[in-house]
């Protein structure tokens, strides 16, 4: 049987643990808001499932740093994809035809 200092000190350490769980993904949550641009688009990206997270959603994802290292992963190459594509709708071009040089931009 476990001793009560010895008990404390097991319910410490899963405190701890808890906590810092805890606060990554609070930390993820206020990454996704400041890249995602608001907390609607956040919400609905940490409670959509990802094929990056094995059909998971962010949110279900348990933040030790395995899963907050992919959470992390997910949520860069969802906010890429996402800036690249308002890049090419503001047109940006490859490679500039008259100059032959990369990233002329139209305005």
């Amino acid at each position: 049987m476990t001793s009560a200092p010895g008990r404390a000190s097991e319910v410490r350490v899963r405190q701890a643990a808890s906590l810092a769980r805890l606060r990554r993904a609070a930390h993820f949550a206020q990454l996704a808001i400041d890249l995602l641009g608001s907390t609607q688009a956040a919400d609905e990206w940490l409670s959509s499932p990802s094929k990056g997270l094995d059909g998971k959603a962010p949110c279900e994802m348990r933040y030790d740093a395995d899963g907050a290292r992919r959470v992390a992963l997910v949520l860069l190459a969802h906010v890429g994809i996402r800036r690249a594509r308002q890049v090419k709708a503001i047109g940006v071009k490859g490679r500039s035809e008259a100059s032959g040089r990369r990233g002329s931009v139209r305005e």
